[in-house]
């Protein structure tokens, strides 16, 4: 009977070889530090979550024929704990691969110190990413209400604090009223500022400037009236930063790995001020208490920067 479970607890698992198989967890639960390779299994328990849930379920199932007070039952638990073990074995392998499609876990782990995520090897630069999925942002103080700007940025997304292009193109809602616009850009720092050529509700760079990369800058689009002078008019202001070529390989990393590892793409769109992005990928995942918290965090990001003026 025994030889039978393990063999449907080899055949749930045998497309997870990041994890340790039936027979490994079996002789951990059963031996305990009589294991032969007792600290190589406990280590790889310590860090993999999936593991360690099946390592307790069935140290609870070998706790309870142990400690079977009646010598009737003790031949019943013999013929049952295998059949138990097994059981569990195939409810976390074989059901996760149901959830996940028939793929690894989509969690997070660390293995051997290689972070994955499912079957996603992450590359060096993203560890710290995956390591923070695990500390979500506090929230932020709320957005009073009625806050709005006046004038609606469309492109780029006001909801993310990044620019991609060094020579962005500028869209903006008509106001109504307005018979014309004024765009500045400038650098936050103040050291240099330039109007934009502004045609309708579009506005880009004069011709042959670009924007320099790692430098926060502000925008400022003012709306005018018949009869308003510059300066008179409505104004919105909002706030961008330039990212460094390193980022840069990192948000098209993040753009093509997105629904293969979405916790840490996440986590990476966040860093780089990409709220709007990052919401959107949180949006894809189950409601799980981290998942709420980066969900909260990304929202409060994007509120704050819907109240620009």
């Amino acid at each position: 009977m025994k030889a039978a479970c393990l063999k449907m607890a080899r055949s749930a698992n045998h497309d997870n070889q990041a994890h340790l198989s039936a027979e490994q967890i079996l002789e951990l639960a059963e031996r305990g530090r009589r294991c032969r390779r007792y600290n190589e299994y406990i280590d790889h328990v310590a860090e993999c979550a999936v593991c360690r849930e099946t390592y307790k379920q069935l140290l609870t199932a070998e706790q309870a024929a142990r400690v079977a007070q009646r010598p009737a039952w003790a031949p019943v638990l013999r013929f049952w704990l295998p059949v138990a073990a097994a059981a569990t074995l195939i409810l976390f392998f074989g059901g996760r691969a149901l959830l996940s499609g028939g793929s690894e876990s989509v969690a997070l782990r660390q293995e051997n110190g290689t972070w994955y995520e499912g079957a996603t090897r992450l590359p060096e630069w993203a560890f710290a990413s995956a390591a923070r999925f695990e500390r979500p942002p506090s929230a932020l103080r709320s957005i009073p209400e009625g806050t709005s700007a006046p004038i609606r940025l469309l492109n780029p997304r006001p909801a993310n604090a990044a620019l991609e292009s060094f020579t962005p193109e500028f869209r903006w809602e008509r106001v109504p009223d307005a018979v014309r616009y004024r765009a500045r850009l400038e650098r936050a720092d103040g050291t240099r500022s330039f109007s934009l050529k502004v045609e309708g509700e579009r506005a880009s760079l004069p011709e042959g400037v670009s924007l320099e990369a790692g430098v926060e800058y502000r925008l400022t689009i003012e709306a005018l009236a018949g009869a308003e002078l510059a300066g008179d008019g409505l104004k919105s202001v909002y706030e961008f930063r330039t990212l460094t070529p390193a980022e840069q390989e990192q948000l098209r990393w993040a753009r093509a790995n997105r629904s293969h590892a979405p916790r840490v793409c996440a986590v990476i769109f966040y860093q780089l001020g990409f709220y709007a992005d990052a919401l959107e990928t949180l949006n894809t995942l189950p409601d799980e208490p981290q998942v709420k918290q980066w969900r909260a965090a990304a929202q409060e990001q994007i509120r704050a920067r819907s109240g620009r003026e």
